[in-house]
């Protein structure tokens, strides 16, 4: 699509990642936004107006023509799914047991891996319909002109029947929304206005400002806040960057140096790679994780898949070794597979720990806020991180560096887990 916004080959790489990363970025400035909107409106009319932006922003950069306008409905789209954090607050307030909360925040990644596995390959038939359906399309102009257009349309269509089965059968969670509309507006522009403050640095914007469960701002559930946005965060960034790594890793050719024996693999060989490692974590999350959520714990599912990363990461270069083609997929299907499982298993118990941590609706939600801000900056670092990773790996000829470098920042990444058991009640 970068071709077709007129952006010449040899910045094509550039631009794609910028694209990629201005989503999370708006994303990352938005979610305290739609944080007020659901305190203020309500949980559900935040969830509805994020979805409607969504399906508007979606046709819209479908039908972009250059890229000052893929740039700006990109970032609409990163603003839209800034209510990502409003999400997580209805499915605990709809679940306020803390045994069964592990599966039902559990439904929220398996959706997405769903979607991120079947969406590419949607997404990639349905461009060009001019040309790949001259029977359907082929008198067609409009997709002619817009090659990117139906994509675009579809996805906005999916999220308007969302849009419309929310508005019918869900509930608003929040148990406080009792205001006038009057008073609910007022109270939104109060909230911004206090926002905006902080960003100016008035007033201090930090974790320590929201009411946690024990009633100490200051003691134990502070420390312990900070510690799981921080471990949130370097998840996303490690996570992030292997999936990043993937398609990169393996659609390259002309291969040099150590750990250079996989094959070049298409566009859609890599698609069923993933496809099966989506199929397989789907299977384990509905078969074996609420038996191991309940057995262990959310901490220490934390502990297990953090401890379970790192090696993935390395045996990822080493399933290349194998010079039997088929042998080769099937290894490397077996370690997306494990990374698959492992971040089903740290998504969910995350945000459960998360969620125990806050007082009231409005604490909760703020959490969840910041840590949807600081996931946002982690994507758009990590998309920014994979690229220079493998570039540098290309460089020296040493492509399983960027698989060795992101298996240390995941074992960095269990520093806050370890730190998490002096605060535990």
């Amino acid at each position: 699509m970068i071709d077709h916004l007129g952006v010449s080959s040899d910045r094509t790489a550039f631009w794609t990642s910028i694209i990629a990363a201005v989503f999370s970025l708006t994303q990352c400035c938005s979610t305290m936004f739609w944080n007020s909107v659901a305190d203020s409106f309500g949980r559900k009319t935040a969830v509805l107006a994020g979805s409607f932006l969504t399906a508007v922003a979606s046709v819209a950069f479908g039908f972009s023509t250059n890229l000052l306008t893929a740039l700006v409905t990109r970032s609409l789209l990163g603003f839209a799914n800034g209510d990502v954090g409003v999400l997580r607050v209805m499915v605990a307030e709809m679940v306020p047991c803390e045994g069964l909360q592990p599966r039902a925040f559990a439904i929220l990644p398996a959706v997405w891996l769903v979607g991120s596995s079947l969406g590419p390959a949607l997404g990639g038939v349905l461009v060009r319909p001019h040309d790949n359906f001259p029977s359907l399309f082929g008198k067609s102009s409009l997709f002619d002109v817009y090659p990117y257009a139906l994509p675009g349309v579809i996805g906005g269509g999916t999220c308007l029947l969302g849009v419309t089965v929310a508005f019918i059968f869900l509930k608003e969670t929040s148990r406080t929304l009792k205001k006038s509309n009057t008073k609910r507006f007022y109270h939104f522009c109060d909230s911004v206005k206090q926002q905006w403050r902080q960003l100016r640095g008035q007033e201090y914007p930090g974790i320590l400002t929201v009411d946690y469960s024990n009633g100490a701002s200051d003691g134990a559930m502070a420390k312990k806040a900070k510690l799981h946005i921080a471990f949130s965060t370097s998840f996303l960034l490690h996570s992030i960057c292997f999936d990043q790594l993937v398609p990169l890793y393996l659609n390259q050719s002309g291969h040099t140096g150590q750990y250079d024996n996989v094959a070049h693999y298409s566009t859609a060989q890599v698609g069923w790679i993933l496809a099966f490692a989506a199929f397989m974590g789907i299977i384990f999350q509905a078969s074996l994780f609420p038996w191991l959520s309940t057995r262990l714990g959310p901490l220490n599912c934390l502990r297990l898949s953090s401890a379970t990363f790192p090696v993935v990461y390395c045996l990822m270069p080493l399933a290349a070794l194998s010079k039997t083609p088929a042998l080769q997929k099937v290894l490397i299907g077996i370690v997306i597979s494990a990374k698959r499982i492992c971040e089903l298993i740290s998504y969910p118990c995350s945000i459960t720990l998360l969620s125990s941590l806050g007082h009231g609706e409005v604490s909760i939600g703020k959490l969840h806020a910041y840590q949807t801000s600081f996931g946002a900056l982690a994507n758009a670092t990590g998309l920014v991180l994979a690229g220079l990773l493998f570039t540098w790996g290309q460089r020296w000829g040493i492509s399983a560096l960027p698989w060795f470098i992101t298996a240390i920042g995941a074992g960095v990444a269990t520093v806050p887990l370890r730190q998490l058991g002096k605060y535990q009640k």
